[in-house]
């Protein structure tokens, strides 16, 4: 029984997510005939590919805009909503939270009602399978292509794996995105995490580099020559 005394290694992959920049090009892409002809296999889908591609969008655009998971986001009830406010008991699996989560539908968060509406308050019922295949296609349709590196592990041997960013991105990458966006933007990880139902530190305790780093960039940014003049005098 010696096994049980083993030390269990484990690691924190830092997340790929969206720039603010690269959701609003996302988010205002238009998927036509133009853009995804390029990408088709067989004459004759386009008008079925690009309905797929523009339903894969939006739930990674509203998985970005208020950090709910994509299988919440399909259990969307307007019994739920009121008053620009969508309140819920998400579901992890098969189990339901004891907390209810709040959604609010302002600010940041507004343009994800827009997508409710559009799709007559019921998002569409899509296997998470064809989402993450459509994502990473819409993304690269979009252009969300820039170089990324990540790591991953096989035994104690550290592997660097890189490659244009749509290719790591998922039906997870939009909580992820609104996670790192949100501390970035100075919001306390408290709220954040009632915002998003997380109710583990450790769940979210890895995200601090990203945002750590941005704030870091942003005080560097502030930093002119004539406030380092007048601070010496």
């Amino acid at each position: 029984p010696s096994y049980k005394n083993w030390e269990i290694i484990t690691r924190k992959h830092e997340p790929i997510t969206l720039s603010i920049d690269e959701l609003e090009r996302l988010q205002n892409f238009e998927f036509n005939l133009s853009s995804v002809k390029p990408f088709l296999k067989k004459q004759g889908e386009a008008t079925r590919v690009m309905k797929a591609l523009d339903i894969a969008r939006d739930y990674l655009v509203f998985e970005c805009r208020t950090g709910q998971r994509i299988s919440d986001i399909k259990r969307f009830d307007l019994k739920d909503y009121d008053n620009d406010k969508w309140t819920f008991t998400p579901r992890k699996g098969n189990r339901l939270s004891s907390k209810t989560v709040t959604v609010h539908f302002k600010g940041y968060c507004a343009p994800a009602i827009s997508i409710l509406h559009k799709y007559n308050w019921k998002m569409p019922v899509v296997s998470e399978q064809k989402i993450n295949d459509n994502i990473k296609t819409a993304c690269k349709i979009a252009g969300i292509n820039s170089d990324t590196v990540t790591y991953r592990w096989a035994q104690n041997k550290r592997i660097r794996i890189s490659g244009p960013k749509y290719e790591f991105l998922s039906s997870h990458s939009g909580r992820r995105s609104f996670i790192t966006l949100a501390l970035q933007a100075g919001i306390p990880i408290e709220y954040v995490m009632l915002l998003t139902g997380i109710t583990e530190y450790n769940t979210i305790k890895h995200y601090r580099g990203k945002f750590q780093d941005s704030n870091v960039e942003d005080y560097l940014n502030s930093i002119s020559s004539k406030t380092v003049m007048k601070k010496a005098q």
